[in-house]
C-alpha cells in the first residue's frame, strides 16, 4: 500500500503543516524552519537528537498508554487511521498557508 502523505497532495500536505509547525517556538518549530529552508529533510528527525528530555517523555508516555490499549480499540483506532490521515491530507491542502 502506498503512504497517503508519498501522493502530490500529502507532499503538498506534509509542507504545509511544516510551515505551520515552523511558527512555534522550541525545537519542533526549529526543526520545522530547518526543513522548510532546506537545511535539513524531514527523516533527519530520527537521526538527530535534537528533542529535549521532557518531550521525549511524553511521547513514552503516550507509547505507554497506547500499548495498555485493548486490541480490539486498536485495531478500530488503526483502521480509522485512512479516513483520518486522507482528511487530515485535504485540510491542510485548503488551508491558507505560505
Amino acid at each position: 500500500m502506498t503512504s497517503p502523505w508519498s501522493t502530490v497532495d500529502g507532499r503538498r500536505a506534509r509542507e504545509a503543516h511544516l510551515r505551520l509547525l515552523a511558527e512555534n517556538k522550541g525545537a519542533l518549530g526549529e526543526f520545522a524552519r530547518d526543513v522548510v529552508a532546506g537545511r535539513t529533510q524531514l527523516h533527519a528527525i530520527v537521526r538527530e537528537s535534537i528533542v529535549p528530555e521532557d518531550v521525549l517523555e511524553e511521547v513514552r508516555a503516550a507509547a505507554r498508554q497506547w500499548n495498555s490499549l485493548p486490541d480490539e480499540e486498536k485495531y478500530v483506532l488503526t483502521h480509522e487511521w485512512e479516513d483520518t490521515v486522507r482528511r487530515t491530507i485535504e485540510a491542510l491542502n485548503s488551508a491558507e498557508i505560505r
